[in-house]
């Protein structure tokens, strides 16, 4: 019967109570690594090395997140008793009818005299992952559950940054496709926009032009307004020409007449011819 659990199989569930007299059921471990052992006898001398081994490494197999439950056929009161004299910090439960054992498939040694000494190590899914059987090599039980446990955590580990990677692959994955969406969007309001920004263009150029023409057509009429002007001037300037041209004439004329006079030439210094009368000869 001892193949009846294999490596790979789920682990029986199974009821008991502790040293304390506590009810203890493997189901309620789930989630957790669970070193189950099975062992001969309280107080007997392997049976002492083999509990005082697991006491030791206590602390290495609870780093690993691992429950350590020992099973003998031992009734509570024995349990209580080897506990508190060993000091051992873990539970040992009572099999007094070997139920448990038999359905794990636990033999026995020695003609059947003595029963069995076998280790199991379960991981957090309820899987059998590891058997050690034994009557005398008590200390390889707790090295090797102690290896086991170290192999279920690192492949817990690897499993863990395997989810992280995908879950970061998928974060990356997400981001390119919500930036190619994006892309497409901006691809998609390209057009729109190149229309907005061509008609804004058009209407500035618009505006543009608009101004232009009346900033020609202002300066077009002040060029008008300035010929207009030059003309008047010219056409002043052209009256007073004549004007002035006229008052110099008169003026010439006057000096002229003026200039022969009697008293104008007085004036000048100048003589006066004398009229002379005719002789008239008697």
């Amino acid at each position: 019967m001892s193949d009846t659990v294999k490596v790979g199989d789920a682990a029986p569930d199974f009821s008991s109570v502790d040293q304390s007299g506590e009810a203890i059921h493997l189901a309620q471990f789930k989630g957790k690594c669970v070193v189950l052992y099975f062992y001969p006898k309280d107080f007997t001398f392997g049976c002492t090395k083999q509990a005082c081994a697991f006491r030791d490494n206590y602390e290495a197999l609870s780093a690993h997140g691992a429950v350590l439950i020992g099973v003998s056929r031992d009734d509570t009161e024995s349990h209580k008793g080897f506990v508190d004299k060993y000091k051992l910090p873990f539970y040992l439960i009572s099999d007094s009818e070997g139920k448990i054992s038999q359905s794990y498939g636990v033999g026995s040694s020695f003609f059947g005299m003595v029963p069995g000494r076998t280790t199991y190590v379960i991981d957090h899914k309820g899987i059998v992952r590891d058997i050690f059987s034994s009557q005398l090599r008590w200390n390889s039980h707790v090295s090797n559950a102690c290896e086991a446990l170290e192999r279920i955590h690192a492949e817990q580990q690897s499993a863990s940054d395997g989810g992280e990677a995908d879950s970061s692959e998928g974060k990356k994955k997400k981001k390119k496709k919500n930036k190619k969406a994006d892309d497409t969007h901006k691809d998609d309001a390209a057009p729109e926009k190149a229309k907005e920004e061509l008609s804004e263009k058009e209407s500035d150029a618009s505006a543009s032009a608009e101004q232009k023409a009346e900033e020609t057509e202002e300066a077009e009429e002040k060029e008008k307004e300035a010929e207009k002007e030059e003309k008047k001037n010219k056409k002043k300037k052209k009256k007073s020409a004549k004007k002035d041209e006229s008052s110099g004439s008169a003026e010439e004329a006057a000096d002229s007449s003026i200039g022969t006079s009697p008293t104008h030439l007085q004036e000048r210094g100048r003589d006066v011819p004398h009229k002379h009368k005719k002789k008239t000869w008697k």
